[in-house]
């Protein structure tokens, strides 16, 4: 329909909001879901499916997934799909979030972190499936990628960003936010590129790390609420 949508994160509640062009400004269509984070819409030949992290649930945080009737409205009920059940998954607190899925060659790919945001035990794992909904099958060499052992700008944490494959290059491609150390900087998060043959890795950190270092702020007002 020629418009952009944003599905966002604020206070624990992920909403919508909808713009012309990709750098806003973004009109706020409402809330969709409660007690939740970090949304990421899948569309699976015209067939849509927001995944999703529900923050309010004993055993830690874990990642659902839910039809959409359109992009502005949920329909159905949400599954779950993954949860923090692995010892990398629950080394600094149980939790599984941050999901990206990718669909390759009929296998989707479900990319998500594991374990305590703030901590350098964070990594990267991800789950496979024959369908959208699941069921999800974690690989089990998780963690795929982990915070750099040497003083560097990823040196503190690494976190999910998204997936993709490259066919000209034969390559997958993993794209992260990265945090150094608190010692080495305030804690500024940059986004880095890394680069692996199969999806499991292991993977290369591209030697132009950071891309865009340090994320200060964000200049512009990309939301607006009616008044």
């Amino acid at each position: 329909d020629g418009k952009f949508y944003l599905y966002y994160t604020a206070n624990w509640k992920i909403g919508v909001a909808v713009a012309d062009k990709p750098d806003g400004i973004f009109a706020d269509r409402g809330i969709l879901i409660d007690n939740a984070i970090d949304a990421h819409l899948f569309d699976d030949d015209g067939k849509r499916y927001l995944y999703f992290v529900r923050t309010n649930l004993s055993g830690g945080f874990k990642i659902f997934v839910q039809e959409m009737a359109n992009l502005l409205e949920l329909t159905g009920s949400s599954k779950k799909i993954i949860e923090p059940t692995e010892d990398w998954e629950k080394k600094s607190g149980s939790v599984t979030e941050g999901p990206w899925m990718l669909k390759h060659d009929g296998v989707y790919y479900l990319l998500y972190s594991g374990t305590g945001a703030n901590t350098p035990n964070y990594g990267v794992g991800y789950a496979t499936a024959d369908n959208p909904l699941g069921p999800f099958t974690k690989y089990a060499g998780n963690p795929i990628f982990e915070p750099d052992p040497a003083p560097a700008w990823d040196s503190r944490r690494v976190a999910t960003g998204s997936l993709e494959y490259e066919p000209d290059l034969n390559k997958w491609r993993l794209w992260y936010g990265g945090l150094p150390m608190p010692d080495d900087s305030p804690g500024w998060q940059g986004v880095g590129l890394a680069e692996a043959d199969v999806p499991e890795g292991p993977y290369t950190r591209h030697p132009s790390n950071p891309f865009n270092n340090p994320i200060l702020s964000a200049p512009n007002v990309l939301i607006s609420r009616p008044s």
